[in-house]
């Protein structure tokens, strides 16, 4: 509960301040596009190799 409660008040300062809100939404798109580039990497490779073992 005492974690629960510090959370909050945490979330609620967090969102009282828009300046640190922006920073969030920022670091946030920043890891996505960083997730999906690497997703985006990995079914490259994925499709690269499939061709080369179906080219008889």
């Amino acid at each position: 509960l005492a974690t629960t409660h510090a959370n909050c008040s945490r979330n609620m300062a967090t969102s009282s301040n828009p300046r640190k809100f922006s920073e969030k939404i920022a670091l946030h798109n920043q890891k996505q596009a960083e997730e999906t580039a690497a997703f985006e990497e990995v079914m490259k490779d994925l499709s690269i190799t499939r061709d080369r073992l179906c080219v008889p």
